[in-house]
């Protein structure tokens, strides 16, 4: 079994195609730069304040104290006390920074956030959650149960027990966990996500990933790690025999990929539903492709842009 792989991107449709051959239950994450490590926005929080590993924990809990605190002058709807991973979700949801990283479930809408801002090279984190639940059970989770046995919501249920124990725990395992809230924020649910979190939060989130694979954390982002172009005809089983992989985009790919992702739906204003998500949902028109289809709608002729008066005068 491989544990690390990086795979060059040749097309869009190469993608497409590495998708639809994957096995298992995997989840995945986009980064609009390849070279940004995997970190949660408490990591990066505390590496701004310097706060000191002693003092994180702590840290957190304050955070989560002073939330608890205050939310109900915001929102009716709150977690009960006692539901800390439920507190978090929604700290993260409203952008107090936490331990969590937000993944998905569907492959495109983690490649949407890996090149809705076009950059040289993004990249798509793709991680085999049905290999990473035997690596914890590895690590001594004795109380979680095989997938095909109980289905995939008992064993979520059995995470959350053992995740919520992790967190309040003195000595808590230097892992990642993958957690849904109880309660589903509306966000999430769009998005089809959840989240991976370490469990000790004086360990990096890489740190954390790299001790449950068996790796050290400078692999995820060195570019002589294993590597493989994305139409090598051997690539299905060797994504299938690996728990982690790192699939590099640039920017050409970046823009086939946006195009395509629009036609399905998948956007801004899908993804974050109201009128904040619409708005930045309108930067697809600096694409001279969204151009030439106002321009049919306008003007139902080809290669002619309508003039701003027609535009003006039809709306």
């Amino acid at each position: 079994m491989n544990k690390f792989l990086r795979v060059g991107a040749l097309g869009w449709n190469d993608l497409v195609a590495l998708e639809s051959n994957l096995e298992d239950r995997w989840i995945f994450r986009g980064q609009s730069n390849s070279s940004w490590p995997l970190q949660s926005s408490l990591e990066r929080a505390f590496s701004q304040y310097d706060c000191s590993l002693e003092a994180r924990r702590y840290a957190e809990v304050c955070m989560v104290r002073e939330f608890q605190r205050t939310a109900h002058r915001y929102s009716d709807s709150l977690p009960r006390y006692t539901q800390y991973f439920d507190w978090l979700a929604m700290m993260q949801h409203h952008g107090a920074p936490t331990r969590m990283v937000d993944f998905s479930y569907s492959f495109y809408i983690a490649a949407f956030f890996a090149c809705q801002r076009i950059s040289e090279e993004s990249s798509i984190w793709a991680l085999n959650l049905t290999k990473l639940l035997k690596l914890l059970k590895n690590m001594g989770v004795n109380q979680l149960s095989e997938p095909s046995e109980i289905g995939w919501a008992e064993v979520y249920n059995q995470l959350d027990v053992w995740g919520r124990e992790q967190f309040l725990t003195d000595e808590p395992v230097n892992a990642v966990i993958p957690l849904e809230p109880l309660r589903k924020i509306e966000r999430l649910d769009v998005q089809q996500g959840l989240f991976l979190c370490p469990a000790n939060i004086k360990y990096s989130f890489m740190q954390a990933l790299g001790n449950l694979l068996g790796l050290e954390e400078e692999i995820f982002l060195d570019k002589s790690a294993p590597f493989v172009y994305s139409n090598d005809e051997t690539l299905g089983l060797t994504l299938n025999s690996t728990i982690l992989v790192k699939i590099d985009i640039k920017r050409a790919i970046q823009l086939q990929a946006l195009r395509y992702l629009q036609k399905v739906n998948i956007n801004d204003a899908s993804l974050f539903p109201g009128i904040d998500g619409f708005s930045r949902s309108l930067i697809r028109f600096a694409d001279d492709q969204s151009i030439k289809e106002l321009e049919e709608r306008y003007d139902g002729k080809a290669n002619k842009y309508p003039s701003f008066k027609k535009v003006i005068q039809s709306t």
